[in-house]
């Protein structure tokens, strides 16, 4: 996740055993994510202890980096996944939106033959410019003046 905010699906991630990566910007977020995922660690529940039984230990690293130019080797990853910031409520402190989604676009194609992107507006042009072929594309209404959009990529 190149811009993971507090960490929500890099813990997803991990509850089904994926090994994850994750990196924000901020050192807010990054110190975020690092205490969700303790938290996580140290969680009795049912769906916690259900994944170790399972046999699903993931590592989880967490960076701190800019989502356009990401400390990770090219085909280093079996996929991305990432939720774009809004915008509206987001700080974005380097980039404008589009060029900061872009640049994520166009690092997680460097680095991952498949993604999913959930945004609030629709970055397919965006994302058939950083060279993938939109496999889906879905919207779920939230609430009134939210829908989120869902991308699934895989690299032309």
């Amino acid at each position: 996740d190149p811009m993971c905010g507090t960490g929500g699906l890099p813990i997803e991630a991990g509850l089904v055993g994926a090994d994850t990566v994750a990196c924000d910007a901020q050192a807010k977020m990054v110190t975020g994510t690092r205490e969700n995922l303790r938290a996580c660690l140290d969680d009795p529940s049912e769906r916690t202890t259900a994944a170790r039984r399972a046999g699903s230990t993931p590592t989880w690293h967490v960076l701190r980096g800019d989502a356009t130019t990401l400390p990770v080797d090219d085909d280093a990853a079996d996929g991305v996944v990432f939720d774009a910031p809004y915008g509206r409520q987001s700080k974005i402190a380097r980039h404008e939106l589009a060029e900061l989604v872009a640049g994520a676009l166009e690092e997680s194609a460097r680095i991952a033959a498949r993604a999913v992107v959930i945004a609030d507006r629709d970055w397919r042009g965006l994302a058939r410019g950083a060279g993938w072929v939109v496999d889906a594309s879905f919207d779920r209404r939230v609430h009134r003046s939210l829908t989120r959009r869902v991308l699934v990529l895989s690299r032309a």
